[in-house]
């Protein structure tokens, strides 16, 4: 049932953007913008539960909570660059859109340096010298 609501929120989120783009341009970002952090709240109730439920499942596996985190946030940061670079592609400006790509790429690469660097450091114990 809740994908029909999300569907039916998004149709008329759709319409209502349509609309005040053709009456006024200039707010029709605005508008969409407006409608697209009303979806990422959404997101983000769905993603803390799923935050829960990992974190619980972690104490119980007895991984470090470090790693969950970084790989959270990792994930986090994904979808704000990316609701971000749509927002710039929304309003005309690829090039700029871009620019908020790559710099959430590294910013992913920053946060997860941690993981990338315990996974070597692991691998080079394991492996015979």
């Amino acid at each position: 049932m809740e994908v029909l609501q999300l569907f039916g929120m998004a149709l008329v989120a759709l319409a209502v953007v349509v609309v005040v783009r053709q009456l006024r341009p200039d707010i029709g970002v605005l508008a969409s913008v407006a409608a697209g952090l009303v979806f990422v709240a959404i997101a983000a109730l769905r993603l803390s539960y799923f935050a829960s439920a990992l974190d619980a499942l972690a104490d119980s596996a007895g991984v470090n909570r470090a790693h969950i985190d970084i790989v959270l946030r990792v994930v986090g940061v994904g979808y704000l660059a990316s609701f971000a670079a749509d927002t710039c592609r929304d309003a005309g400006e690829t090039a700029l859109a871009s620019r908020v790509e790559l710099a959430g790429n590294a910013l992913i690469l920053g946060m997860a340096s941690p993981l990338i660097f315990g996974l070597l450091e692991t691998v080079m114990r394991v492996l015979p010298r």
